[in-house]
């Protein structure tokens, strides 16, 4: 087992502990008007900013020039747009504070021919579509409701998060490679109330899942992502 995979199977482990102990702070804490959030989500990513290099090891390369100095493409010209899924499970304090762990896929696509201009030369590449990246995260967030989703029918948000686990590199024939990789976004959007039990225990809202990747490690692309998934808050 390679250190990479060691570190996302320790955040793992790390993402169980924090849903069991928001579970247990939920559990004996029904006077606080607690709830429970489970969410599942699926989101369109754009790639934003720039970088030096593609894939990983032996399955990529740095971009650079005749004098084996790095420069920046656009990831634009790089990458193409990207669709992510995942889940998460939190907890609301306040009514109005979510608090969040969670895992994410990203299927990574990128093109196969790109190239950029440095000190007057055109240099070229070619990184053939028959090598599959992918992103392996887990997800903390935690975001501020102006309002409360729980009591509003309509509440935009804001926050912040991290992304952190597994960017690999697989094409057939060929053992895979992985590395781990981190990233910040800036969080934002709106929960809009679909359903309600008539309890007033559970709700069910339709939110709008967005962010804005404000840092990446090397070997990871960052996106603006946009995005739709559904929350079911409920009360233990």
């Amino acid at each position: 087992m390679n250190k990479s995979t060691r570190i996302f199977l320790l955040l793992a482990v790390l993402v169980i502990a924090s849903v069991s102990s928001v579970s247990s702070v939920s559990a004996f804490s029904k006077v606080a008007a607690r709830y429970s959030v489970i969410e599942f989500y699926g989101n369109s990513s754009k790639p934003i900013g720039s970088v030096d290099r593609i894939g990983i090891g032996l399955q990529g390369f740095v971009f650079q020039d005749d004098f084996f100095q790095s420069f920046d493409i656009d990831a634009v010209d790089v990458y193409e747009n990207s669709a992510q899924i995942g889940f998460s499970y939190g907890s609301l304090v306040n009514t109005n504070t979510l608090f969040s762990v969670g895992f994410s896929f990203t299927d990574v696509k990128h093109k196969e021919n790109f190239e950029q201009i440095s000190n007057g030369f055109i240099y070229s590449y070619y990184y053939p579509k028959i090598f599959k990246i992918r992103m392996y995260n887990v997800d903390f967030n935690l975001n501020y409701y102006f309002g409360s989703p729980v009591k509003q029918v309509l509440t935009p948000y804001a926050g912040v998060g991290l992304q952190a686990g597994l960017l690999s590199v697989s094409v057939s024939n060929f053992a895979s490679e992985s590395d781990f990789v981190s990233a910040l976004s800036f969080n934002f959007g709106a929960d809009l109330n679909i359903w309600q039990a008539t309890n007033k225990m559970a709700k069910l809202n339709l939110s709008s899942v967005n962010s804005y990747q404000i840092y990446a490690s090397d070997n990871r692309p960052k996106y603006m992502t946009i995005g739709l998934g559904l929350k079911y808050y409920f009360r233990p």
